[in-house]
């Protein structure tokens, strides 16, 4: 009979302290009416057969219709007070009930209604006397499972013929001698750890005086072995989750082992691959992922429970972790993005505002544009570089998270460009050295020469086209920067002078190419404007006037100049230009250029000025004037015609003729947006000359390409 009692006290004080506890250290509603039991103390031992004064008293005595006094089993219930501060006397029961603690409680239902209210303390029943034997309920312990746990249950006899269930008692304690096999915890509930044998000892002590019994274990080799024995996890900020840690099942037996299940308790989880896979055939394995997800702070255990066939009891691993309230970091959206870009990082512990908190993109301070405890808005901070993110509140930093800053690209030198020719690509983020990066001109991957974090450089690869440049780094593009590969090429020019001619003829050196396009720019320095009366070339080319003639006077001095351009027809043999004059002109000169892929004349301007000088330069350029396109993809082939010395080509332009006799120009630009363009030439004295008046004339000419639709065509 006692020991039956013994077996249910331990299951009623268990579900007492269940029932009970949560009410005692739940926080009263500040209206709410609290109780007490302030005498004994909690933690007071009492004998078997004492009578104790529990007093009661409540911080609004009038509060309670009535308050009872229960104890745990074989306790019961003690009695009831109808009025505050009170006073019940307790029978502890002489037989019939355990060493060890036993909770009292309290209960009083509040005349304002509400549920009942409860307090409690613990007492802890033990004999005065020393026992005169000790022993154990079970001779020894046998275990299958790791995991498995049995509950000692330890008999006291004394000198009046009294046994007593002494297994919770204070005065009993518990040592393993071999905790790899099993351990034993204060209540005297033996875990098999691992195989082996090992021994459980009890003592039981007070006054000086001591007994022992010694309890074997024997934990039996596994049929179906778990590695590790037991997962333990470092902290991890609660409501969040860990990474999983892996566990392997392995069949050590020579028989097929089932597993139906696997069930983890606490704040933990599991995957595996085990029941998917059962049976388990002989050195088959295995696995399990289990999960720590924190629900609280503090200290956080559960485990694993296996169910299988070569086990009654489901093996049980130990899980163990601890929640912190550490900010944690669980996504981020989006994971890349530009220096600017908005950042939305979730998780939690972030705290309700910012106040002295942080955010940083891999070191660089971040200035968040919201916050709140789950939830931080913040653009990309300028100088950030692919990293983590943290977030540091109180002074603990969050875990990190990976965030790639994209390569932003911010100009090309030059924006346009034949293939081969070397292109600067100016930056963030592109990287120290280019690794596995790459550079692409509308598609096409370029080989760069040089690579920096913060400078790219290139050639145009061959099979470019116009188009975007983009740089990737670790699979993220770049913003795209609009790149003109040309297509038109200058393929050869040349010029002559004349005086007091009434033709002149300049030749290309080389045969040209069908379908190319001849540029003629004709220039007339004398009294009067010289009369062109025909363009013409050994190919029989048909020449067409693109702009002019324009003529500037200026006292004594007149200049003239026109453009004019054909398509060649025939790529058999070399070419001469002759332009003939209705008469001799003073002095004549003649510029000629081969083009590649023109086509018709989309724009065209022409100016004319005198510009006044003193000293060693000229104040201001020659100019074309303004022409507005059509297309988005043109070709500009400016001229110009002075009396002082052209140093140069315009900004934009390539200078392809400058001619030894005049100083006169032939310039060239590709543009591939519609939009007003002017062309212009840099001017300055002829040697030994400090003063004057500059002449010049200056046309521009749009010429469309053979393919002149929209972009991307």
């Amino acid at each position: 009979m006692a020991i039956n009692r013994v077996t249910r006290l331990t299951f009623i004080v268990s579900t007492l302290i269940l029932a009970f506890t949560p009410y005692s250290s739940r926080p009263a509603r500040q209206s709410q009416p609290t109780l007490q039991i302030t005498a004994p103390s909690s933690g007071t031992i009492v004998n078997p057969g004492q009578t104790v004064t529990i007093n009661i008293a409540s911080n609004s005595p009038a509060a309670f219709q009535g308050v009872a006094l229960l104890g745990d089993d074989p306790i019961g219930l003690v009695g009831t007070v109808s009025a505050l501060p009170g006073q019940l006397s307790l029978s502890v029961p002489a037989s019939g009930i355990t060493c060890g603690s036993h909770i009292l409680t309290v209960e009083g239902t509040p005349n304002s209604g509400g549920g009942p209210v409860y307090a409690s303390i613990s007492i802890d029943v033990e004999r005065p006397d020393f026992p005169v034997s000790f022993s154990a309920m079970l001779p020894g312990l046998a275990f299958e499972s790791l995991g498995e746990q049995t509950a000692l249950v330890l008999l006291a006899n004394f000198y009046d013929g009294t046994t007593f269930g002494v297994s919770g008692s204070s005065y009993v304690a518990y040592t393993s001698s071999n905790n790899a096999v099993a351990t034993v915890n204060p209540s005297g509930v033996v875990t098999a750890a691992g195989p082996g044998i090992a021994s459980i000892t009890a003592t039981y002590a007070i006054s000086g005086q001591s007994l022992q019994v010694p309890i074997p274990v024997n934990v039996s080799p596994p049929k179906l072995g778990v590695s590790p024995a037991s997962v333990a996890f470092p902290g991890q900020s609660a409501g969040t989750s860990s990474g999983p840690q892996q566990l392997t099942l392995t069949n050590a037996s020579i028989d097929n082992i089932s597993i139906p299940s696997l069930a983890t308790s606490g704040d933990f989880s599991e995957t595996d691959t085990c029941v998917a896979s059962s049976p388990l055939a002989p050195s088959g394995t295995c696995t399990a992922n289990v999960t720590f997800s924190p629900t609280a702070a503090g200290t956080r255990t559960g485990s694993l429970n296996i169910s299988n066939s070569a086990n009654s009891v489901p093996i049980s691993i130990p899980l163990a972790g601890t929640g912190t309230t550490a900010p944690a970091i669980t996504s981020l959206s989006p994971s890349s993005g530009a220096v600017g870009a908005s950042v939305t990082i979730t998780g939690v512990n972030f705290g309700g505002s910012q106040g002295t908190s942080t955010v940083t993109f891999n070191g660089t301070t971040a200035t968040p544009t919201s916050w709140s405890a789950t939830s931080i808005v913040a653009p990309v901070p300028s100088g950030a570089t692919t990293g983590n993110v943290l977030v540091t509140v109180g002074g603990m930093a969050s875990n990190g998270v990976a965030f790639t800053v994209s390569p932003s690209i911010s100009t090309l030198n030059p924006t346009s460009g034949a293939v081969g020719s070397s292109v600067t690509i100016t930056g963030t983020n592109f990287g120290a050295t280019q690794g596995a990066s790459t550079l692409k001109f509308n598609g096409t991957t370029a080989t760069p020469t040089s690579w920096s974090a913060t400078s790219i450089v290139a050639p145009v690869p061959s099979g470019a086209t116009t188009g975007n440049v983009v740089v990737t780094v670790g699979g993220v593009a770049s913003n795209g920067v609009n790149f003109a590969v040309n297509s038109s090429t200058y393929v050869q020019g040349s010029s002559a002078s004349q005086t007091s001619a009434t033709a002149i003829t300049a030749s290309f050196s080389s045969p040209e190419t069908l379908l190319d396009l001849n540029v003629v720019v004709i220039a007339c320095y004398g009294s009067a404007a010289c009369q062109i009366s025909s363009v013409t070339d050994t190919n029989l080319n048909t020449y067409n006037l693109a702009v002019g003639p324009t003529t500037l006077t200026s006292g004594s001095t007149t200049l003239s100049q026109a453009i004019y351009y054909a398509s060649v027809g025939n790529n058999a043999k070399g070419n001469a230009v002759t332009v003939t004059f209705k008469k001799a002109t003073g002095q004549a000169e003649l510029r000629i250029a081969e083009y590649t892929a023109l086509s018709s004349i989309d724009a065209k301007a022409a100016n004319a000025a005198s510009i006044p000088f003193t000293g060693a330069s000229i104040p201001t350029p020659a100019s074309s004037g303004s022409a507005t396109t059509t297309y988005w993809h043109d070709f500009l082939v400016a001229a110009d015609t002075t009396n002082v010395v052209t140093a140069g080509a315009g900004p934009g332009f390539t200078a392809r003729i400058i001619t030894s006799s005049n100083s006169n120009l032939l310039e060239d630009e590709e543009i591939t947006a519609t939009g007003t363009y002017s062309a212009t030439a840099p001017l300055q004295p002829p040697p030994g000359t400090t003063s004057g008046t500059a002449l010049y004339i200056m046309q521009m000419v749009a010429f469309s390409f053979m393919h002149s639709g929209p972009p991307g065509d």
